[in-house]
Parts: C-alpha cells; structure tokens; sequence
C-alpha cells in the first residue's frame, strides 16, 4: 500500500462550515420574524382594521421572506479532500481540482471599536466565494492549506 505523503487523508480533511451557533441564533431570529408575522396576519383576519396593523404585516411579510431567502442562499460548506475541492450550497454544488484555484486574499475588516473581522475570499474562474473567521468553521486550517499554495 502507498501512502503519499501530499495527500490529505480523512482526519486532515477540511470542512468549513457555519457555526452551529450562529445558525441557531439566525434561525431563532427567523422564528421570531415569522412568530411576529403570523400575529399580525391573526389581527387581521380576526377583523381588526389599521393601517398601522396592514403595513405592518407587508413589512413583516417582506422581511420574513428576504431573511429566508437570504438565509438558504448563503449556506455553503467548503470541503478540500485529496487535492479536490467542493463547495455546497443548498441548491448547488461545485467541484474543483486544487489547480482551478485561480486567486485567494485575506481580508481584515476593522470596526470602530477595534474588534477584527477576517475573511478569506477564493476565486475559481466565474465563481466567487467566501468565509469568515467568525462564522464558519476550521478556518485556520483552510488559511494554512492556502498559504501553502502560490496567490
């Protein structure tokens, strides 16, 4: 049997996904917007009448469905196996050779209070993507494997 030495086996593979933390308080928030919306559609349909109420509930209903929307477009799991690179989103999946990596750069966001908030966005030809430090996972590992590699 050989081994390369190169190749990355199963317990050093790199998967970066969202936080289950941040997913959690994401979807709670969501629950709540749908909780309120779904309160103000009850005062609704139980007769009451205000303008305040309606717009409420077109507000509510728009952002409910925005949130969602962006929610389910913006989970995406990278995983780099074997010099393969994968990104899944909920509706799509893409498949990369290491090699197709055409560029990478680290960015650092300061806030005004000093807090730093890095990302590291990977361009594969016509596609584009990106994860942070503060909400996915094993990101110091995906660093590693990058600057192991030409920019």
């Amino acid at each position: 049997m050989v081994i390369h030495q190169n190749s990355l086996n199963p317990l050093n593979m790199i998967t970066s996904k969202p936080k289950s933390v941040l997913q959690f308080a994401l979807f709670s928030l969501l629950a709540v917007l749908y909780g309120i919306t779904f309160v103000l559609m009850g005062y609704v349909v139980s007769g009451t009448q205000s303008l305040w109420l309606y717009a409420g509930v077109v507000i509510a209903v728009t952002l409910a469905i925005l949130f969602t929307v962006k929610l389910l477009m913006s989970y995406k799991t990278l995983i780099i196996d074997k010099e393969k690179i994968t990104i899944k989103y909920l509706f799509r999946t893409y498949h990369f050779d290491s090699k197709a990596l055409a560029s990478w750069e680290e960015i650092e966001i300061k806030t005004f209070n000093n807090q730093v908030f890095r990302q590291v966005e990977l361009i594969f030809g016509k596609v584009k993507v990106s994860f942070s430090e503060q909400e996915h996972t094993d990101y110091e590992k995906l660093l590693q494997f990058l600057k192991k590699r030409k920019r």
